[in-house]
């Protein structure tokens, strides 16, 4: 295991939801660490994760978006999609609408649900974008494909010829 990062990220995991393993966030925290020292996405991901949620250290949203910031820009759709949701929210990041929209659309380029249907609102509001009734069908449409019901519903309550644009 020594240098392999995917082994490293595995036992990670394994400690953090105890799967096998006793749940153990100290060495959780200690494998996601060594990977984010070296610049893994992935390792930056879980230690936000941990930082988020307060999983075995002190909750600290400031450095969890700091973590999810440094994966996104390594192209991470799952770091993109929470640091989209930090500026959307305002926790650990300023609100920054326009910024929310930009991670988002990495993310939904990459086929992320959630970002995809995030994409959706903002382009059906106006928000960080100009409002766009097509874009809004478009992506609502992507993420509904993957299943989600809510994207389905609001897809269903745009107007028809919104709708249509969207069927093959």
């Amino acid at each position: 295991m020594q240098g392999n990062p995917q082994a490293q990220m595995n036992v990670g995991v394994m400690y953090l939801r105890g799967d096998g393993v006793a749940e153990n966030y100290a060495e959780a925290h200690h494998w996601f660490l060594k990977l984010a020292e070296r610049g893994d996405p992935k390792g930056q991901f879980n230690l936000a994760v941990m930082y988020a949620n307060g999983q075995g250290l002190e909750k600290n949203v400031k450095e969890a978006a700091r973590l999810y910031k440094l994966s996104a820009e390594q192209g991470y759709a799952l770091a993109q999609y929470q640091l989209g949701m930090a500026y959307l929210s305002g926790i650990g990041a300023e609100i920054d609408a326009a910024a929310a929209v930009r991670w988002f659309r990495k993310a939904a380029e990459q086929g992320n649900a959630d970002a995809q249907f995030n994409l959706g609102i903002a382009y059906a509001r106006g928000d960080g974008v100009e409002k766009d009734l097509s874009a809004a069908a478009k992506w609502y449409a992507k993420a509904a494909a993957q299943g989600m019901q809510k994207a389905q519903q609001l897809l269903d309550g745009l107007p028809k010829e919104y709708r249509d644009a969207q069927k093959p």
